[in-house]
């Protein structure tokens, strides 16, 4: 051995550890199988949507959704117009502000003229070579007389009746004169539109005559109560039924002698010296300037006015056989007071109901004696 070299000492080389090697998984058949054919499923059904629904939904229409109509307003050109209703409760109809309205009497029946004068048309020439001014006319004739309706008239429906509506030549207008005719309760009526013009305005007004025709209305008549008495007055030109064993007087209740109204009296009527009614029904009718007349003036506008010594229960406008009215129900007396309106909603007479109170009377009788009130 050398001494001058060192020894060396030899390391064992480490050795790693075998690495397990993992098993080899066994294969599951069964599995694999069932896959296998839940696709082959899937690509047939998917592959058979495709050739039957694709077609459809590529030609299918495509729906678009259409907004709702918008509901609008629609205006009545009639809506402000004036309105005559006859006295004697038979008709009533509506007519512009600017037409003026003319009542006349013809051989025993009634004849409304409805005239408008336009200035903004040309003047028309007069057979003395003089100028007029442009004009429309609308006449109702109430009968009409030997009238003959031609094979070509037209259907024409005025309150609610079928009439007829035709058009012939007129003497000194300036073009055709155009005529509807209905029969109502055998009676024959009929409304014509004329014009004194020039002749390619003679057709102006037509639109406004047939406006005015549609709210003519032939009116409920007015009813009769069997048995029971009639009171005409013919100075104001009433009629008004009341109950058998009733009786009339011109003066009753603390009146004055000679004024102009007339009480109707129940045979149990009583009253007492102030004079209150005691026991029984007196239903007076009154005009204007009479004490018993009822309004505090001729005018509608104040005859619902409450006071503080008579509250009202009530007080509404009514229609009676084509009359315009308005009744007003107290409520702290025993009162039913109506007043009877013109066309120009003027007071023309004053019908009141009293009796006891407190009774409670509900205004049978006397509502039934106001359904036979008419003018005639």
């Amino acid at each position: 051995m050398n001494p001058e070299v060192p020894a060396t000492t030899t390391q064992p080389i480490p050795v790693s550890p075998p690495i397990p090697t993992a098993p080899t998984p066994k294969t599951n058949w069964p599995v694999s199988i069932l896959f296998l054919i839940l696709g082959i499923l899937i690509g047939v059904g998917g592959l058979w949507g495709y050739q039957n629904y694709l077609p459809l939904l590529i030609n299918k229409p495509v729906e678009i959704a259409t907004p709702s109509p918008i509901a609008t307003a629609t205006t009545d050109p009639t809506a402000n117009w004036k309105t005559y209703a006859d006295p004697k409760g038979t008709y009533s109809f509506k007519y512009p502000d600017d037409w003026k309205l003319t009542l006349n009497q013809i051989g025993g029946g009634q004849v409304i003229l409805l005239d408008k004068i336009d200035t903004t048309q040309p003047k028309v020439g007069l057979p003395d070579g003089s100028l007029k001014d442009a004009s429309y006319e609308i006449n109702f004739s109430f009968p009409a007389n030997n009238v003959v309706i031609p094979s070509n008239a037209e259907k024409y429906i005025i309150s609610g009746i079928t009439g007829s509506k035709y058009s012939e030549g007129c003497g000194g207008c300036s073009g055709a004169e155009t005529f509807v005719v209905v029969t109502n309760n055998s009676q024959t009526d009929s409304f014509s539109y004329g014009a004194q013009a020039s002749a390619d305005t003679h057709t102006k007004y037509m639109t406004a005559f047939d406006q005015i025709l549609s709210t003519f209305k032939f009116l409920p008549q007015a009813k009769t109560i069997s048995g029971w008495n009639i009171y005409t007055d013919s100075a104001h030109g009433y009629l008004i039924q009341y109950p058998p064993m009733w009786t009339t007087k011109k003066v009753c209740h603390g009146g004055i002698v000679g004024d102009d109204y007339i009480c109707f009296e129940s045979p149990d009527f009583q009253e007492s010296p102030v004079p209150v009614v005691e026991k029984g029904l007196l239903i007076v009718v009154a005009t204007p300037g009479s004490s018993y007349f009822v309004a505090s003036s001729n005018s509608s506008t104040d005859f619902c006015k409450e006071d503080t010594m008579f509250k009202l229960k009530s007080c509404e406008k009514i229609v009676v056989n084509g009359q315009q009215m308005i009744k007003k129900v107290y409520a702290t007396f025993s009162f039913i007071d109506v007043a009877v309106l013109d066309q120009n909603s003027v007071i023309k007479l004053t019908i009141r109901l009293e009796y006891p109170f407190p009774s409670g009377y509900t205004g049978t009788t006397f509502d039934q004696m106001l359904s036979t009130f008419k003018f005639q």
